[in-house]
């Protein structure tokens, strides 16, 4: 029996990161599915410590804006905002991470994809930032109208992120699980959130959820952005979401 610790959409909150990380103990395998950077301003750090975790990652939708800003863009079809655009909705999170990230580390967030196959335990789980079939950008919310379209993924785990809103749904064979987020929920509970994923003769999945002090990050948001309510905003939201695609930001 392997024990899979998996983690998403972090953004740059490094508090969060570190509590979900002391909360989950000893894991066999460590897999991070994107979106490191974005947002909060810790993601230099956060990257220092997966590499050094030896975790597996891969590269979220802001990643991906990330390197084309720099002009290191990776393969995608995903719409990207400008970098101006970018800072006016979301802040110079992005900007500071550019004079914070070595070229070494550059080049290693380069050579990451939206999607990776591991076979642990012999079973097969493809991890996605968005989707199976969007890697880098679909929503596949708790409420998705086509859970039959997995039933022809090749995939006995299919982990995703990107929405901030867990999920852990048994489909014909297969675990679904999308872990929601590290650093930034939006399914009214604030609390950071990651999965742990037991893979053996039977496949377990869990979600947990964890507390942590967000007024430092708050305090930050406050000094480095005061002009972008946004973050503060999604970190103290507490209500339930909306329905349908007005959801996405």
């Amino acid at each position: 029996m392997k024990r899979v610790g998996v983690l998403s959409d972090v953004h740059g909150n490094l508090g969060a990161f570190e509590a979900c990380l002391a909360h989950m103990g000893q894991v066999d395998l460590l897999l991070f599915g994107g979106d490191l950077l974005g947002y909060y301003f810790d993601g230099p750090a956060i990257l220092r410590r997966l590499r050094q975790l030896g975790a597996h990652c891969l590269l979220g939708n802001h990643d991906l804006y990330f390197l084309s800003h720099l002009g290191r863009p990776v393969p995608h079809d995903i719409p990207t905002p400008t970098a101006a655009e970018y800072r006016k909705r979301y802040g110079p999170s992005l900007e500071l991470a550019t004079s914070a990230l070595t070229t070494e580390e550059v080049d290693f967030l380069a050579g990451l994809r939206s999607e990776q196959r591991l076979v642990v335990e012999g079973r097969t789980l493809l991890q996605v930032h968005g989707s199976p079939w969007r890697p880098g950008d679909e929503y596949v919310y708790p409420d998705f109208p086509a859970f039959e379209r997995f039933d022809t993924v090749d995939a006995d785990v299919v982990l995703m992120g990107h929405t901030h809103r867990p999920l852990v749904r048994e489909q014909n064979g297969r675990w679904l699980v999308n872990v929601g987020s590290c650093g930034q929920p939006r399914d009214g509970d604030p609390r950071a959130s990651y999965a742990i994923i037991e893979v053996g003769a039977k496949v377990h999945c869990d979600v947990h959820r964890v507390s942590y002090d967000r007024a430092p990050l708050l305090e930050r948001c406050r000094t480095l952005a005061p002009e972008c309510t946004l973050l503060t905003e999604l970190l103290l939201r507490e209500k339930k979401p909306v329905s349908g695609a007005a959801r996405a930001e």
